[in-house]
């Protein structure tokens, strides 16, 4: 999927909720450090070398990644950025940037 087609469905998914744009940071900031909670505990994993958790840790983690980008993505929608617009411009600023 690509982010324009994801950004339409996360429009139609949150038209069930109503946030603030003050809101939804607060919630992709709670994402944020579970993602982080489920990297520490990837890391200690394999420290300890316990394969039987890898595996599940590795899918919790795919999980909190998709929240993170979800609730990003409405953020850009509540404040009507256009994401493929602004990933473009973006590129185009770095890749000046760093030539």
């Amino acid at each position: 999927m690509d982010i324009k087609t994801f950004q339409e469905y996360v429009k139609l998914e949150s038209s069930r909720w109503s946030h603030t744009p003050e809101t939804r940071v607060l919630y992709l900031m709670s994402e944020v450090g579970e993602l982080s909670d489920e990297v520490l505990s990837l890391i200690f994993a394999k420290k300890d070398d316990d394969s039987a958790d890898i595996s599940d840790i590795e899918e919790q983690l795919a999980m909190e990644i998709y929240d993170v980008i979800w609730n990003a993505v409405d953020l850009a929608n509540q404040l009507d950025i256009d994401l493929s617009e602004a990933f473009e411009k973006k590129q185009n600023f770095n890749k000046n940037r760093w030539d």
